[in-house]
């Protein structure tokens, strides 16, 4: 052959096994894509902006006489009439503005077409360790405080987070959310005040049918973020998980909601003994990635009938509208098809509020930004202003578009991993009767990274993407290797993450290598180009300013050119392979992002040459590529 031991990085694979991949693809794209038409949305509902000017708005409430109070978190209260921001407000609190401090939460009392009567919740800069309930009205000239403060609840003032204060006024009584400041342990006292629901009557006393003679109506939150009450008198709030599984549930008496003892659903918590304990009560539904919940309402009645019993969540991470449904026992809710999303032009926005307007339009307060905004949502022909249709992500699926959705998913996961199953056994028969079993193996691999990808890409509580450079040293295994001597090459190209949570994350990337390798039969060198695919498993610690991460998964590779000297080798070498890598790395906080630092071993499992390209009196000897990279990189 002239020359042995060439390093490159291909595969050939049979036309049947081309085939059974291929029909493989087809049955997960068919069990992860496969929607009913019922879980699709009504045709033809969009937002619309409606209001524009508001101030980092935390919260809203609409009045009976369809005015939205607004608050702001540096302390003003906004009035909305009719689609216009009236000017100046309405009146204006002394908060505290520091992490999720603030003016916080507001609602109107019953009385309110006559009294004017509003209550809020915020932190006081005169008081940082203390949240105040105050309470003002609306006049004909504006507006007047009337109590401030009303009722005075606990703070930590060493923490800027988890202070929760939404307010509702429902059936005669108040109901305050207070977080659990940073006192986990607190959440689950029924004589201390944080992590509740707190309960009082309309002057401010404790009913005397609250389940533990304190304020406390229900207990074991975290940072209750919402409240609605629907007409059936249920209430409904939202919780704010720590890095995840954000909660919705249905708040009854004397209700013990887990935190910090369980996170979600029961059955998520490592501590199996945890799930005996029938005083614990599961959410209705658990946000396995982190969407920040933070306001809920409930759609009885009003311009979109197909929505009817509906339940929209809030959510300030990726600026989404969630929109549940209750299952058919009436003791859960589930995830329909995701009901509307934030376009990008405001990355730092999110939805912070949502509520039925009296007009039965859904009303979505756009805060988490000086810009803030209340975007209107209902069908195409009750818009009030066509030219304030939003252009991007706002016209709802018709209800003959199939879409994938994350329950969807989460249902076809484990029917497409038994589809995987199959086609991994009929991989490895196939890979016996030919010995290429590496080869089967790695093809399984690469097809459950698919899978995988696939569920990070619908759970992952973060993506990020960037770019990769650096060196890499390029040798080769196997029989009559001849290679002498290494030649350092060069590596760059683009990678993403998907975090799971803290600890674990999917990162693909796409690479592009040029190797060298020195000959000892040969003057020149063996010079080669490469793009490989990788898809990595990443488990990760946080120690602070550095994170190290074990990295391991599959690779598929291409070969783009290759030659020694003068002589085209390209042809002679397998194109297409396969290879398994790893290693270990480092991520360093900066700025918005995070510098990556990563030290891995590529190992090939595709033989280098092509059999099919050499006469067959010449034996080809079996060697394999081996690679190792140091790669510098940043992810935004």
């Amino acid at each position: 052959m002239g020359v042995q031991g060439h390093h490159s990085v291909g595969g050939a694979v049979s036309k049947n096994a081309g085939r059974l991949i291929a029909a493989g693809a087809a049955v997960a794209l068919i069990l992860l894509c496969w929607v009913a038409a019922a879980g699709a949305l009504p045709r033809g509902i969009v937002a619309e902006r409606y209001v524009e000017g508001l101030a980092n708005p935390t919260a809203m409430t609409i009045a009976p006489s369809g005015d939205i109070l607004v608050t702001e978190k540096g302390g003003e209260v906004r009035l909305v009439r009719d689609g216009n921001l009236v000017a100046g407000p309405v009146v204006r609190f002394s908060p505290t503005v520091k992490g999720q401090a603030g003016l916080l939460g507001i609602d109107v009392f019953d009385d309110f077409a006559e009294s004017g009567r509003f209550i809020v919740a915020y932190t006081p800069a005169s008081d940082p360790t203390r949240i105040w309930l105050s309470r003002a009205r609306m006049t004909p000239e504006g507006g007047e405080v009337l109590e401030d403060p009303w009722k005075v609840l606990p703070n930590n003032p060493d923490s800027d987070r988890n202070y929760a204060g939404r307010v509702e006024v429902a059936d005669g009584h108040i109901y305050v959310g207070l977080g659990d400041l940073g006192r986990h342990n607190e959440a689950q006292s029924t004589r201390r005040l944080p992590g509740s629901i707190l309960r009082y009557n309309l002057d401010g006393t404790v009913p005397a049918d609250n389940p533990f003679g304190t304020a406390v109506y229900a207990y074991g939150f975290r940072n209750p973020q919402g409240f609605e009450t629907v007409g059936d008198g249920t209430l409904w709030v939202v919780d704010s998980g720590e890095t995840e599984h954000d909660e919705i549930s249905r708040v009854v008496a004397g209700g013990n909601y887990g935190w910090p003892v369980v996170i979600g659903h029961c059955d998520n918590y490592p501590l199996t003994e945890v799930c005996d304990e029938t005083s614990l009560l599961d959410p209705h539904y658990e946000f396995r990635w982190q969407t920040r919940v933070t306001g809920v309402a409930g759609y009885r009645e009003g311009l979109m009938p197909a929505l009817r019993g509906s339940v929209f969540v809030t959510g300030r991470r990726y600026g989404e509208l969630h929109r549940l449904v209750s299952t058919a026992d009436g003791r859960r809710l589930e995830l329909a098809v995701p009901f509307f999303v934030l376009p990008g032009s405001e990355p730092q926005a999110g939805l912070v509020d949502v509520k039925v307007g009296t007009d039965g339009a859904l009303y979505v307060l756009v805060g988490d930004t000086p810009a803030g905004q209340i975007l209107r949502i209902a069908p195409r022909e009750d818009v009030l202003d066509q030219n304030a249709i939003l252009e991007e992500g706002t016209e709802l699926r018709p209800a003959d578009t199939p879409v994938c959705t994350v329950s969807q998913v989460d249902a076809a996961v484990p029917w497409s991993q038994g589809a995987l199953l199959v086609i991994c056994l009929v991989l490895l028969v196939w890979a016996l009767r030919r010995r290429e079993v590496p080869r089967a193996v790695t093809i399984c691999a690469c097809l459950l990274a698919v899978l995988t990808l696939w569920s990070a890409k619908v759970h992952a509580q973060e993506a990020r993407w960037g770019v990769k450079a650096g060196a890499n040293v390029a040798t080769v295994s196997g029989d009559d290797v001849v290679t002498a001597s290494l030649a350092p090459g060069v590596t760059a190209g683009v990678a993403s993450r998907f975090e799971f949570n803290e600890y674990l994350a999917v990162a693909p990337e796409l690479i592009y290598a040029w190797k060298g390798t020195g000959i000892d039969s040969v003057d020149d060198r063996h010079l080669s180009h490469h793009l490989t695919l990788p898809v990595f498993m990443e488990g990760r610690l946080n120690f602070g300013w550095i994170e190290p991460r074990l990295t391991a998964g599959p690779a598929a590779t291409l070969v783009l050119s290759a030659r020694t000297g003068d002589q085209i080798m390209t042809d002679r070498l397998n194109r297409w392979g396969f290879a398994v890598a790893g290693g270990l790395g480092a991520d360093f906080g900066f700025g918005s992002g995070m510098m990556t630092v990563d030290a891995r071993f590529e190992r090939g499992l595709t033989e280098v040459y092509d059999d099919r390209a050499t006469p067959h009196y010449i034996r080809t000897p079996e060697n394999y590529n081996n690679v190792a990279y140091l790669l510098v990189g940043y992810l935004f």
